[in-house]
């Protein structure tokens, strides 16, 4: 058998052992999902930010009118005025359910398929990571496929599992762009039109491109990566424009910065509590009597930080630079309800399913030593022998699910850090937490082969 045979078995090998892995996992992610959905009960579905998606999908059904307030006239529904308090993704996706009032059976409905996009978000793990080795890969689809957060979120009518989906395409088809001229330009332009609807869906992702042509004007010469950023910025630019076009026609400016306003309020306060009163958590603009003078315009909460952070410099950074990282990837959720669930629930499979049990102790075991590797893969994914331990492709790939995951957390950081809003982020926390495994990996076996710098370089051995 000659070497060339020997690698292509091999190359086979791996890629059945992904493909039959893959649809394994895929029938896992598949049942735990339905389960989830079918047996778990919910107290009072119809609450906080859930009112708000359907309020905005049923007058956007019902009245032609996009606006997130349900207009009463006495006592009977009529248009409201339209605005933009909330970004077009999910109420779009909603109205294709939603035609009455709230109700059991478009609950139902719209979970199901949320089951089904959760079980989609897996296969696009699979996809992303199926680059490096299948180690990485598959311990990734299988991580997303079994993560209780991720199952959780899928129960309720929120925006996060169709912005997961949206989010990992998003990467998959600009992670395309390393693999040669003929796929540079389409691929980021098509990645910057799905970043855009992505945007749309979830605003946390509105200046991320910037982080994207960062990648790209440190990853290629300076004409590739201009015209790469020109073509991420127009894709961005044509998802994004004609919701700004449609707020300029309806309401006479780009957007409402009330929602922003009220999300940086909420994080101002350390540990999300008034006072330090712990009947607060999670909620504290609401024991506060100020806070709907604070939180009425952006000019009134940046005003209000700036004070609190002349008065008291200690905790404010002690709460923005350590406290809200934290925070945002712990596994509770201080604004929800008990442990992964972000309402309250009257029952779950998570409490005598041996599936949902034995998985979700499995994972909170992981959660932390999973945080932690992911941003020490963050990170050493930037130094420059990084080049020596993986191949052009999965560097590139390994950089732009670094930025992702630190951009997040800044933005966070500025913002209010629930955890509900990592939720969508954590399959790439998967993967580069087993990135930091294989990086970590290649660098012993080398150092304990003696390979030099020149044999690294050219190391295909290793990074196979």
């Amino acid at each position: 058998m000659t070497m060339h045979d020997s690698g292509w078995k091999r190359h086979v090998s791996a890629k059945t052992c992904l493909i039959a892995g893959g649809v394994f996992i895929m029938l896992i992610a598949l049942y735990l999902r339905t389960v989830a959905v079918k047996d778990t009960d919910f107290d009072r579905p119809f609450r906080a930010d859930v009112v708000q998606y359907y309020i905005t999908a049923y007058n956007l059904e019902t009245y032609g009118v996009y606006s997130h307030i349900l207009n009463l006239v006495d006592g009977k529904v009529s248009a409201p005025q339209p605005d933009a308090f909330l970004t077009p993704g999910y109420p779009l996706f909603l109205s294709l359910f939603v035609d009455a009032p709230p109700n059991t059976q478009t609950l139902i409905e719209v979970l199901g398929y949320q089951a089904l996009m959760g079980t989609l978000a897996v296969l696009l793990t699979l996809l992303l990571y199926q680059r490096f080795p299948p180690w990485v890969a598959l311990p990734a689809g299988l991580l997303t496929a079994i993560s209780p957060h991720l199952i959780s979120i899928g129960t309720y009518m929120l925006s996060e599992t169709l912005f997961s989906v949206l989010l990992l395409l998003s990467l998959l088809v600009l992670s395309c762009s390393s693999r040669g001229d003929r796929w540079y330009l389409p691929s980021l332009l098509a990645g910057g039109v799905l970043l855009g609807i992505a945007a749309l869906t979830r605003p946390v992702l509105e200046f991320f491109p910037l982080a994207v042509i960062f990648l790209l004007l440190t990853g290629y010469d300076r004409r590739t990566a201009f015209r790469g950023s020109a073509a991420l910025l127009l894709g961005f630019v044509l998802a994004w424009t004609p919701w700004i076009a449609r707020n300029y026609i309806s309401l006479g400016k780009a957007g409402d910065s009330g929602n922003m306003a009220q999300t940086l309020a909420v994080g101002m306060y350390p540990d999300f509590e008034y006072e330090h009163n712990p009947r607060s958590n999670g909620e504290p603009g609401h024991l506060d009597p100020r806070f709907p003078e604070i939180s009425r315009n952006l000019g009134a909460v940046v005003g209000e930080i700036a004070h609190r952070f002349r008065e008291n410099p200690g905790e404010e950074l002690r709460w923005y630079l350590i406290g809200k990282p934290v925070t945002l990837w712990s596994w509770h959720d201080v604004s929800g309800g008990p442990d992964v669930f972000t309402y309250p629930v009257f029952k779950t499979p998570y409490s005598n399913s041996w599936p949902f049990t034995s998985t979700h102790a499995l994972m909170y075991d992981l959660h932390w030593i999973l945080v932690l590797l992911a941003f020490f893969g963050c990170l050493v994914v930037w130094l420059p022998w990084a080049r020596d331990w993986m191949t052009l492709e999965q560097l590139l790939l390994a950089r732009l699910s670094s930025l992702l995951l630190l951009y997040n957390t800044a933005v966070l950081m500025v913002l209010a850090p629930f955890v509900r809003y990592s939720i969508p982020f954590l399959p790439v926390q998967y993967g580069m937490a087993l990135i930091a495994i294989l990086v970590s990996a290649r660098w012993f076996i080398l150092r304990r082969a003696g390979l030099s710098a020149a044999d690294r370089a050219a190391g295909s051995v290793v990074r196979q």
